[in-house]
């Protein structure tokens, strides 16, 4: 798996955590429970390279959740205590090139005056390819082999880069043809994409300032993308949805709907909703991993199950790792559905319960929720059916008069 384990020290409502992470993972719980706080971890580690510094000679330290929002030291430490360090590690693998899985284990360490890497090491095959250590943010570089590893036709080197950024390259073992070169930080890039929940308006005309516009770019330019993106839209929203692209004079994007002849601002808001959603997932390179806060907004039940449903089919299609938050029963009962049904596997799915504490200061608990062949969960299910219980009871009363 792209990311195969988190560890979270001290970020926003987070003490203490550690989770482990399959194909396709559920995020639940109630609002305000720390669900959030794990993917923005995990693009604070992404970003951690060019967004972790002061962007002047002594100016205000911020920490970046991505491209979207940036916040004080003091703002995402948890309690608030600018005297304790935030520390993000992630471990996992991604693929190259077919035959050649690059695993890495990451470390960054952040103070209200420091933040970098701590740690960073990279291997192929077992094989330690650069290790990079520094506790106290204050060595200038990490040792690197020059050797580097020899896999079936080709060979994988990495060298140290700009500002200890290392930089892979993949050649051919004959010849010495360059098949691939990326810096680690750019290799994270290509295969972590993060859709927020706050995805925003489709414009009238696309500017391509944040990274979502990227990907509609990208979608626009290849017709096989445009395709199934069309085919994905209408499967899911229950209706024929023909999604074309142009260009103004300007040189914007514009999103037209050709079935109402009309631009997509003009149209429902959960197909632009979905705009965001579908070409991230469509455009990205197999072995990716893909976060999601809530991909259920502004869906109706059945769109929301057939969604997540059509997710899953990519996510075994393409080998990429799936991440959602999400509050949708119709989201997690259709996931289990797909477990039972066999389409699923119970190993390949899951689901954690966040619950924030009744205690001062506050703490969050996290829970595996196990699941079974037969798309159970063993412990039973928190938080989902109490509502729906309550609300029939109340209703009942009340129509008893009682």
């Amino acid at each position: 798996m792209p990311i195969k384990c988190l560890d979270i020290r001290n970020f926003k409502l987070i003490d203490e955590a550690s989770i482990e992470f399959s194909r396709v993972n559920l995020l639940i719980g109630p609002n305000a429970s720390g669900k959030s706080t794990v993917l923005h971890a995990i693009n604070a580690i992404k970003t951690s390279v060019s967004l972790l510094r002061p962007t002047t000679p002594g100016g205000e330290r911020r920490l970046s959740l991505g491209n979207w929002v940036s916040y004080r030291y003091e703002d995402l430490v948890y309690l608030h205590d600018p005297s304790r360090w935030i520390t993000l590690k992630m471990e996992g693998t991604v693929t190259l090139i077919q035959g050649a899985d690059l695993s890495y284990e990451l470390e960054v360490k952040m103070s209200s005056d420091r933040c970098g890497r701590s740690c960073l090491k990279l291997s192929v095959d077992g094989n330690d390819l650069y290790n990079f250590v520094d506790e106290d943010l204050k060595k200038p570089k990490g040792t690197c082999s020059t050797v580097g590893v020899d896999l079936h036709n080709f060979r994988v080197m990495i060298a140290d880069g700009w500002d200890d950024d290392p930089t892979i390259e993949l050649r051919m073992r004959e010849g010495d043809t360059l098949l691939y070169r990326s810096s680690f930080e750019d290799l994270l890039n290509e295969y972590i994409h993060f859709c927020p929940v706050l995805r925003g308006d489709v414009k009238y005309e696309v500017s391509f300032s944040g990274p979502l516009e990227k990907i509609l770019n990208v979608v626009a330019k290849r017709p096989e993308l445009k395709d199934k993106w069309n085919e994905f839209l209408s499967e899911v929203l229950d209706f024929n949805c023909k999604v074309d692209t142009s260009y103004t004079r300007s040189g914007a994007l514009q999103l037209l709907n050709i079935t109402t002849r009309s631009n997509v601002a003009l149209e429902p808001f959960s197909l632009a909703q979905l705009l965001y959603v579908v070409p991230l997932v469509l455009a990205a390179r197999p072995s990716s991993t893909i976060l999601i806060e809530e991909p259920e907004i502004h869906l109706h039940p059945r769109a929301q199950a057939k969604l997540v449903e059509r997710l899953a089919k990519i996510s075994e299609e393409y080998n990429l790792q799936l991440i959602l938050t999400t509050h949708s029963e119709h989201v997690l009962f259709r996931l289990l559905t797909l477990v039972r049904e066999g389409t699923l596997k119970p190993k390949e799915l899951k689901i954690y319960y966040f619950e924030r504490e009744k205690t001062m200061p506050p703490k969050i608990s996290i829970e595996e929720l196990k699941v079974n062949e037969k798309g159970e969960l063993d412990k039973g299910l928190k938080g989902f059916f109490e509502a729906n219980l309550n609300e029939l009871s109340r209703f009942v009363r009340a129509k008893s008069g009682g």
